[in-house]
């Protein structure tokens, strides 16, 4: 009876561990990275690919990161050798997390679901109107829809920062990094565990980047037509985006990620 508990309790941290996205990890230096999209995702898989010693591989097969992750990384033994040793003694691994202020990711997510149209349907269906490349929609829309549906279970790119593995317990212990700190803190992390001093100006370099501009002008009710073209690369600040209800609705949605990370809810005034 105890041996199939043990091996119950194996199976349900493995299949925590391949909810996307999924970690990666680095047994020879007990070393593994939580990860979440639109939140410094690239430059925190090519440094963790640089501390494994697999990024200039990964970037002779693409020059998109994230190729390599998912079509040789996670297939490969390396991997499977990492998640196994990880599950059975996570303990015993530096786990690292790069997090995103949940206002400014909200607002990237929303800029990245418009330009690239990969929810458009699920929120036409939600809108109960036509979204298409023509028709579409606000920040306050994408606001209201965010929190009508379950963001532990839908895309990556504005699901919860939090992962199942850190919610359920297996992740004892984390070194959580805030993306703007990142060229400050890392550095630092590496002294401490005695990693890879990565050269972190060559790697925060992605396609995706876009300059941002502050102005006075209010965006949350704009739809992205108005705001941006894909070959014009100036983009409002984050904050451009909210309202006290805006902001009221994206600090409910991502309450949990607010709590664990320290962020605060009052950080914008209205």
């Amino acid at each position: 009876m105890q041996s199939s508990k043990i091996f119950n309790c194996f199976v349900s941290s493995k299949r925590s561990l391949r909810i996307h996205p999924v970690p990666i990890f680095c047994a020879e230096k007990r070393l593994a990275l939580l990860w979440s999209a639109k939140s410094g995702c690239t430059f925190a898989c090519k440094w963790m690919f640089d501390q494994m010693g697999l990024l200039e591989e990964a970037n002779s097969y693409s020059n998109w990161i994230h190729d390599y992750r998912e079509n040789i990384y996670y297939k490969s033994d390396r991997f499977k050798e990492g998640m196994n040793l990880f599950l059975k003694n996570s303990e015993s691994f530096n786990v690292v997390k790069i997090v995103t202020n949940p206002f400014k990711r909200a607002a990237m997510s929303y800029v990245h679901a418009n330009v690239h149209g990969y929810e458009d349907k699920k929120i036409s269906k939600y809108l109960k109107r036509e979204v298409s490349s023509k028709k579409r929609f606000s920040f306050r829309e994408f606001s209201q829809y965010i929190n009508n549906i379950n963001i532990n279970k839908c895309n990556i790119h504005h699901k919860v920062q939090t992962s199942k593995a850190e919610r359920t317990g297996l992740v004892k212990s984390i070194h959580v990094i805030d993306l703007q700190e990142s060229m400050l803190k890392i550095p630092e992390l590496e002294k401490s565990l005695d990693l890879k001093n990565v050269d972190l100006e060559k790697i925060r370099k992605s396609p995706h980047h876009r300059e941002k501009r502050k102005t006075p002008e209010f965006m949350g009710d704009s739809k992205m037509n108005d705001l941006y073209k894909r070959h014009q690369p100036i983009l409002p600040e984050y904050i451009q985006f909210y309202d006290q209800e805006i902001k009221e609705m994206i600090s409910h949605a991502y309450k949990e990620d607010f709590d664990r990370y320290n962020y605060s809810v009052n950080e914008l005034n209205f």
